[in-house]
């Protein structure tokens, strides 16, 4: 502004009182306003590069004093564009021998290429190369497991492989294939790219078996075991890590056995299925039945009844055996294909009929006729722990025997007679014997005729 005034013209002011003789002064103004001056410049550089010192993307606004052609100021308008260099990285990786862009060593490189960006910019290329030196594969030339291989299992133990089943590479094995029984199989190691020369694996599969002789077992049967399969060594193991060579049946279901082959020690499992054994029956002791009753007429609470003349099971008895007086019987039951532990059974037969039954013939005639040779007691099986004592008419001993069985043929106890044979005539005898617990005597004379 001058004098107040901004834009161009004539101005004429009266300044009152304002001369040297305090009168009135007339001022004209002629006034010329020069104009400011634009400009607008738009440009575009590459990245890296100033223009007008500024180096990024925008819109700058400058006032330049006293610049124009009339010394008034200039203002600039400046649109700038920096478009970016292109960068190109490649990371890759090369086995031992390879090169790539003329390199051969791991490592980065950086590449400037001037103004061949398509914005006509520099373009970088990155190269992080990393080159591997010759894989070697960790493969052992045989491997001997106890279950079937996982072929994904030797990828995590031994690394990255592509397997095959020969050498020529011409038949892959899927990864998630399994092998199941011994055989040799081909691996290439790869790490990313590059390989290993093909390597022989022989699988070794320890397979095994155990066989029982029978399917299922009855408590406190014994079990026998064999094991099927190639074995060095074996040794076998109950759930209580316990060696055995056979088992004795109980309420263990689980049986183990260890077998080393090929210097691989592996372990199976046999689970027996072992049924209970019944209680043994229900026995009513002493018992009394008739003479000559047979173990069919026993009272007992069973079933499947098997009886024993002892109780190591040596004999086995007929329900129609003829039941001896005072002797014990041994019997168990059968439930469910398993035999009980024994019952002991204690019977008396009727001891007035097996006194009447119990007759002593009192003649003999010894003259190798086979008729009435011997002196003969019947039923004398009733006569438990018996004694005979035969004496002459002077009362002199000439025959005694414990436990008689009816093998006296009129012999002398001494060389007194002719032939050791007593001469006939009429003798006497004392035969006792127990029942129940008594002893029972008889006496009487015997009559010897040749």
């Amino acid at each position: 502004s001058f004098l107040g005034r901004t834009t161009s013209g004539t101005y004429i002011d009266t300044l009152i009182g304002a001369n040297s003789k305090g009168c009135d002064s007339i001022r004209t103004l002629k006034l010329l306003v020069n104009p400011t001056s634009t400009s607008k410049i738009s440009q575009t550089i590459c990245q890296g590069q100033t223009f007008l010192g500024k180096t990024i993307s925008g819109i700058y606004i400058d006032t330049l004093k006293n610049a124009n052609a009339f010394g008034c100021d200039s203002i600039r308008t400046l649109n700038l564009t920096v478009n970016p260099n292109s960068v190109l990285v490649i990371k890759d990786t090369f086995c031992s021998g390879d090169t790539f862009k003329g390199r051969y060593i791991s490592g980065i490189y950086i590449d400037t290429l001037r103004g061949q960006a398509t914005n006509g910019c520099d373009s970088m290329i990155v190269l992080d190369l990393a080159f591997i030196d010759n894989v070697i594969s960790s493969l052992p030339s045989s491997l001997t497991a106890c279950n079937p291989v996982e072929i994904l299992e030797l990828n995590n133990s031994y690394g990255l492989h592509k397997w095959y089943i020969d050498s020529l590479n011409l038949n892959p094995i899927d990864e998630s294939e399994i092998i199941n029984s011994s055989k040799s199989i081909y691996g290439i190691k790869y790490i990313n790219k590059c390989k290993s020369p093909i390597k022989k694996l022989d699988l070794i599969i320890n397979k095994g078996e155990i066989i029982t002789d029978k399917p299922e077992y009855c408590e406190d049967d014994t079990i026998l075991f064999n094991f099927k399969g190639d074995f060095d060594k074996l040794k076998w193991f109950n759930s209580d890590e316990k060696v055995f060579t056979k088992a004795q049946a109980s309420i263990q279901e689980y049986y183990y056995v260890d077998f080393e082959n090929n210097n691989k020690v592996c372990r199976i499992e046999k689970k027996i299925n072992i049924k209970l054994k019944p209680a043994p029956p229900l026995v009513i002791n002493p018992q009394t039945l008739e003479y000559l009753s047979t173990l069919e007429e026993v009272k007992i609470d069973g079933v499947n009844l098997l009886w024993y003349e002892d109780i190591q099971k040596k004999n086995n008895l007929q329900i129609s055996t003829k039941i001896i007086h005072q002797k014990p019987y041994y019997v168990s039951q059968t439930i469910n294909g398993c035999e009980s532990d024994l019952s002991i059974i204690n019977v008396l037969l009727d001891i007035s009929k097996i006194l009447d039954s119990i007759y002593i013939n009192n003649s003999m005639s010894p003259n190798n006729d086979l008729i009435m040779d011997a002196f003969t007691i019947d039923n004398i099986h009733l006569a438990l722990n018996n004694k005979i004592q035969i004496a002459n008419r002077w009362g002199e001993i000439v025959y005694e025997k414990e436990n008689y069985q009816n093998d006296w043929y009129g012999e002398y106890l001494s060389n007194g007679y002719t032939n050791n044979t007593l001469p006939d005539g009429v003798y006497y005898y004392v035969f006792s014997f127990i029942i129940n617990g008594q002893k029972i005597e008889r006496t009487g004379y015997i009559y010897i005729k040749k």
